[in-house]
Formats: structure tokens, sequence, C-alpha cells
């Protein structure tokens, strides 16, 4: 019996020291290798083009982590601060969202500060000055790029963009200096979501339901439309081509990438005219990213197991959109969710493990994230939604786990391709709270939590090199 076990445990022993000798041989002998976007394997080894789907996509990330392929981190950029005339017309001459934080008090409902902008101060975006700032900020700090957030409403009564200013300038004098894509916000514009508006001088509908709260049905600022003519569609796209012709304009596989802020089945036709006119300007299409309203499936934590109805009640699941046929991804738009506070690696990916079901024509998505939400500047003091109030230092413990989180999960549990991006909400969205910028309640500190997670994952990889 003793013998036995003898013999058993010197066989168990050779075999170990078998498979860590050719695991330290395959390390040291196989170079990288680039998994292409479409589920393309590229110049694949002879031996590894007869594996199937699963074998093949776990040969390839054995062959380690890509450092000249990470996840492109951008943020969404508010371009709304100087003079427009939906501005003037519903707010009153000269609006931006300065006037109303100008005019908001210190601390919000919660005790907590509301951020004001230090280093670049109340600017105009306008000028060229903030701009070029802007981007040399975010390249610095290791942000890869922006998001424009892009209005054409289609409105026959006030053709053409809106808000732009800074978009048209920045083809004129090239600043910021940064790679960009645009964000078609195609929703009306209404008064009252996420709270009452303050500052308007639209008329509304209010009604005391209780005497310390006053609600408002909801007013349409801006209403957006779907029924443009084809020549209408035309308009839009030669305005687009500008920007998609611009050396800094973000394109995968010669497509210009485009994100909708949010579905509509009313946009499809829109889009798919958009599309053609793009490659008879010379494209291969436009890449199409569609915002969802919800939580990364694989790696939220629910905050609060009482919300788990009102998650499913507004969460939109991928099924809803027709991806296949009219999008070529989906994000899960950075929303305030009430039910998502941190985000978490799973489990089977620690390590950077990919899941063993997984294969190489697995749909990519774009991870959102949220750097806080505070909405007082721009709804009554009462009424103002605020995300996860908290101290500035664990507002910002949270992003950077998240963060760390969504690039992990981005570049070690999925296959790296040049179409994986985290977006973070937002550079500049300071009525809502949402702001990058260096502020007087946190400083440069989201910049330098991206600018170190970067470095984290750069130099450790997936914990298996």
């Amino acid at each position: 019996m003793a013998a036995s076990l003898s013999t058993k445990l010197e066989c168990l022993t050779s075999v170990l020291m078998f498979f860590m000798l050719a695991t330290l041989y395959q390390v040291h002998t196989t170079k990288p290798f680039t998994v292409l976007s479409q589920g393309e394997f590229g110049d694949m080894p002879e031996r590894e083009a007869g594996l199937n789907s699963t074998e093949r996509i776990l040969s390839v990330r054995r062959r380690g982590f890509n450092r000249d392929l990470m996840p492109r981190i951008l943020a969404l950029y508010f371009p709304q601060y100087h003079r427009d005339p939906i501005n003037d017309k519903n707010w009153g001459v000269n609006f931006t969202d300065w006037v109303s934080l100008l005019a908001s008090p210190r601390l919000n409902k919660e005790g907590f500060e509301i951020p004001r902008p230090t280093e670049f101060g109340y600017y105009d975006l306008s000028h060229t000055e903030p701009r070029k700032r802007q981007g040399e900020l975010a390249k610095k700090y290791g942000i890869d790029g922006f998001i424009y957030h892009h209005y054409w409403f289609y409105d026959r009564a006030h053709p053409g963009p809106n808000l732009a200013v800074p978009l048209l300038n920045m083809l004129d004098d090239g600043h910021p200096d940064i790679p960009f894509f645009l964000n078609w916000c195609s929703v009306s514009w209404v008064n009252v979501w996420m709270g009452n508006a303050v500052n308007q001088t639209v008329p509304t509908n209010c009604v005391n339901r209780r005497k310390e709260r006053v609600r408002c049905s909801p007013v349409i600022l801006q209403e957006q439309y779907f029924d443009p003519t084809k020549e209408e569609i035309e308009t839009h796209y030669q305005w687009l081509s500008r920007f998609f012709h611009h050396e800094n304009y973000i394109r995968i596989q010669n497509q210009p990438v485009m994100l909708l802020y949010y579905y509509d089945k009313r946009a499809v036709p829109i889009i798919e005219e958009l599309r053609k006119l793009a490659i008879k300007n010379g494209f291969d299409g436009i890449y199409w990213i569609v915002g969802r309203s919800a939580a990364p499936d694989e790696i939220f934590v629910m905050n609060n197991p009482n919300l788990t109805n009102m998650m499913k009640r507004k969460t939109q699941t991928l099924d809803m959109f027709p991806l296949d046929d009219v999008f070529n991804q989906s994000m899960t738009y950075p929303y305030p969710l009430a039910w998502v506070n941190t985000y978490e690696i799973p489990k089977w990916c620690q390590r950077g493990r990919l899941r063993e079901e997984a294969a190489p024509d697995t749909r990519q998505e774009v991870t959102g994230i949220l750097t806080a939400f505070d909405n007082t500047p721009r709804r009554q003091y009462k009424d103002a939604t605020i995300y996860g109030a908290d101290t500035p230092s664990r507002i910002l413990d949270r992003f950077r786990t998240n963060l760390r989180t969504a690039l992990y999960y981005s570049a070690c549990c999925q296959r790296q391709t040049e179409d994986q991006f985290v977006a973070i909400n937002a550079w500049n969205e300071w009525g809502e709270g949402m702001a990058l910028e260096p502020s007087d309640t946190y400083g440069r500190g989201f910049l330098e939590i991206i600018h170190d997670v970067k470095e984290e994952l750069r130099n450790a990889g997936c914990n298996n090199d």
C-alpha cells in the first residue's frame, strides 16, 4: 500500500513538473498576438488554425496581454458653454450652465459640496484657448479622446445643428487637438428630466402635490423630429463629413464612429441613409454604437436589492436593439442608475482567465463609468438627484475601483480589439456635477486616477503574462 502511494505521488509530481516547464517554455517563446475585430484572426499560426472556437480564444489569451491594444478611455464632452439660440429662447439671453452653477448653493441637500471649476474657470468654448488647454490636459493624464454631444433635430423651423460653435471652431483652429467622435443626442429636450428645472423662461404647469415639493409636467423645449426628407439627411451628412474626414476623427476599419445617445426605432431609417451616404463618400460605412440604459451585465454590483424591480423595469436589454442589422456595438451609457454603485471583476475572469464558453465573435460592449452626479445647479434644491452622495475621497475611491474594473474587464476578460472603449461621463458637465476637469472639490483627482490606473494595467497586464 505504501509503495503504491509513493509511486502515485512520484507520477503526480512528474506530471506537474511537465506542465510547469511547458508553461514556462510557452511564456518565453510565444510572441503577443493581436486579435482583429469582427472575429477575424488574421495570420494565425498554422498550429492554431484547426482549433475550435474555445481552444482558439484561450490560445490567443495565453499569448499574452497586448499593451499596444489597450482599451481607449474616452470622455463625454458637453459643448454647451457658449451663446446658442435655443438656450436664449428657453433660458434667457446668453444663458449657459455657468449661470445655473454660479447661482447654486455651496452645499447640496445631502450636505456635500457642489464642485466648481478652478484651473480653467468659467470659460467660453467659442474661444480657442480653453479648448486648447482642455486637449493638452486630457492627453497629459491618459484620456484617449472626447465624445462630443451632437445636436441635430431635423426641425424645419430651425434647421441645422445646435450647440455646435466649439466643434465648428475646432475645424478652423484644431483644438482640442485630441481624437474624437460624435454622439448624436437624438432626443427631445424637456424641462423636468430628473427633477424640476430652474431658471427657464418657458412657463410650465406645476401642481403643489405636497407642501414641500412642487411637481411640474414635462414641457418640450425642443422637439426631435424623425421625418426628414432624403435631402435633409444629405444636408446633415454634408455637415458631418467635415468631421469624418478630420485627421483626429476616430475610425474603425475605414468607418467613422458615431454614437446614438438613446435608441429610438424612428432613427433607424436616418442611420441607414447616413451610412449609405458615407459609403458614397469613400468610407466603408459608419460604425454605429448605440447607448442603452443598463449597467454592464458582467461586472456591476447590485447596490440595493430592494431596487431589483426598478432595475428590471428600466433596464434596456440587448435584445431590444437591432445590433446585427443596424448597430455595430452597444454601450452601457453612464447614466446615474440608482441600483449601481461599484463594479467588480467577475470570478471567472480573475487573473485574466477567459470564460471557457467565450467565442471569438463574442460581441464587445462599451462600458460606461460615472464620475459623480449632482444636478442641484439645474433643479429645484429639494428635487435634485444626487448619485452616491459621499465625501470626495470616497467618490474618488469608487471611481478608481470602477475604472480599474472596466479597463481590466475589457482588456483581460474579452478579446483585445481596436473597437474597445471605456466611456466616462463626463469631461465637463458641470450642471450635473460630472466633471473630470479640475475642481475645488476634487482637484485633479479624477485625472490622476485615470493616469495611474492605465499605467497599472499597462505594467501588470492580466497577471498571467
